[in-house]
Parts: structure tokens; sequence; C-alpha cells
């Protein structure tokens, strides 16, 4: 894929769009995308699994994951996030401690 087909789609892709779209919905940010992802990836269950613990972890930000499935941005997408309850092996029970520092 990477060798071959990539370098062909996009070379059509760009074709496509600039032979089908007007400049003013170029401009606008439309374009033509082929979904090859569908030979390389999972069925849809695995796939979301996988984006869901990649954002859910800190590896990917809400938006990275959408534009992966070729989804717009959403504001306040951009920030990484992680579950607060996760802290060091070598720290746990220090949160029962009076003050919480000793």
């Amino acid at each position: 894929y990477v060798d071959t087909l990539l370098y062909i789609l996009k070379q059509y892709e760009e074709e496509i769009t600039y032979k089908i779209l007007s400049n003013e919905l170029i401009q606008q940010g439309y374009f033509f995308k082929f979904n090859v992802n569908v030979i390389l990836r999972a069925d849809i269950k695995t796939q979301m699994e996988a984006l869901s613990k990649g954002v859910n972890n800190g590896i990917y930000t809400a938006n990275e994951a959408r534009s992966y499935l070729d989804l717009p941005a959403e504001e306040g997408g951009d920030v990484l996030m992680v579950n607060g309850n996760y802290i060091p092996i070598t720290m746990i029970g220090q949160q029962y401690q009076k003050g919480g520092d000793s």
C-alpha cells in the first residue's frame, strides 16, 4: 500500500478534486479522499475500541481520533485526556493518609 497504491491514489484524489469541485469549494476546504484504510483497518467495533483506548490513555486527542475516522475536528478536542484515578504504584495508599503528602 505505502510503496505503490498510496502515491497513485493521492494523485487521483487531487485530480478529482481539481476537476469536479469549483475553486470556491476548494477554498472552503472541500476535497475528495478515498477510504483506503478499509483495507488496513479491522471491523468498526475493534477500530472504535482501539481509538477509545488511545484517547482515554492520552495517546490521541479526541480530534486526532476523529481525523483518523475522517470526521471534522470539534472545539476543545485537541487536549490530551487521561484518567485521574491512575497513580504510580509507589504512591498507593498515600491518598488515604492524613494530609495526603506524607
